[in-house]
């Protein structure tokens, strides 16, 4: 006869418990990595649209120089933009006109609008330049 003190190997409560935790560990282990991914496809995303934007805004005098208010395009037809250009004053009030031989500044705003995989998303970037037709009369 076997007595209780002789048996070797686990029971089977001790089996479904380590069973237990494993499935635990390899679960979260799993929502880390697909977390990661998705964090590493956002990033490539907001980087595609970085550069876009900074290309834009790299474009904007000669487009400037053409005569255009605002702009509008797509980038593989997931990235939508738009590249929109208004006179900056730093003077308050309308009225108030600049003084003569001041430096002429553009307001560039540029825009890029993406489907996500959750939702939609997007960056702006604007930015001060100096109006380029300015300068042709010195050129």
């Amino acid at each position: 006869m076997n007595s209780p003190n002789n048996q070797k190997g686990f029971s089977l409560i001790e089996i479904i418990v380590a069973f237990s935790i494993a499935v635990m560990s390899l679960a979260m282990l799993y929502n880390v990595q697909s977390n990661a991914a998705r964090a590493s496809i956002l990033y490539e995303e907001y980087s595609v649209a970085n550069r876009i934007g900074k290309s834009l805004l790299a474009e904007t005098r000669s487009l400037i120089s053409n005569g255009a208010v605002n702009s509008a395009g797509s980038f593989e037809n997931k990235y939508f933009w738009e590249v929109s250009y208004s006179d900056y004053s730093p003077y308050p009030a309308p009225e108030t006109t600049q003084p003569t031989g001041t430096l002429v500044l553009k307001n560039i705003t540029v825009e890029i609008q993406w489907q996500s995989i959750d939702r939609a998303r997007s960056i702006t970037i604007n930015t001060l330049k100096p109006d380029p037709t300015q300068f042709e009369s010195v050129l």
